[in-house]
């Protein structure tokens, strides 16, 4: 089954802006939403996260565990989850990192991941979901699509 990412461009634009806003460090945060039969995953609202990472924040990040848990208690009855996160790569490609692949904790999310090259500020997005391959975790991309 081939999988998409409908990203309404209203939350495209957001988490674009929150990548610029974050230079020069990484931005990160979550994406809400929910999945249907066909292989399209909805993203219907975007949180913005701190980066809380204790390393080198231009080239790592951390989502805020307590906002993490939050979000979840509050989507408990409700058909949106946590589908997936974002974050940038400062003067990086929008590719997963040796350190994204090191940090994925979870099969079946979304990675929505912003490349910014940071001599004009030109930016990528691209996607990917999260699997387990050879008992590892890996990631495919996946398309996206405005709705």
């Amino acid at each position: 089954m081939t999988v998409t990412v409908a990203l309404p461009p209203t939350h495209k634009a957001c988490i674009l802006a929150h990548a610029d806003a974050a230079l020069p460090e990484e931005c990160c945060g979550l994406l809400i939403g929910h999945r249907e039969t066909d292989g399209i995953i909805h993203i219907t609202d975007v949180i913005e996260s701190d980066n809380l990472s204790e390393g080198d924040k231009s080239k790592t990040f951390e989502i805020d565990p307590a906002l993490l848990l939050r979000i979840q208690r509050e989507s408990r009855d409700t058909p949106e989850r946590i589908v997936g996160y974002y974050h940038s790569h400062p003067d990086g490609s929008a590719r997963p990192s040796a350190t994204d692949r090191a940090g994925v904790w979870e099969e079946g999310q979304v990675w929505l991941i912003v490349g910014i090259d940071k001599s004009n500020r030109t930016q990528t997005c691209a996607a990917f979901l999260t699997i387990t391959k050879d008992g590892e975790f890996d990631f495919v991309p996946v398309f996206i699509e405005a709705p």
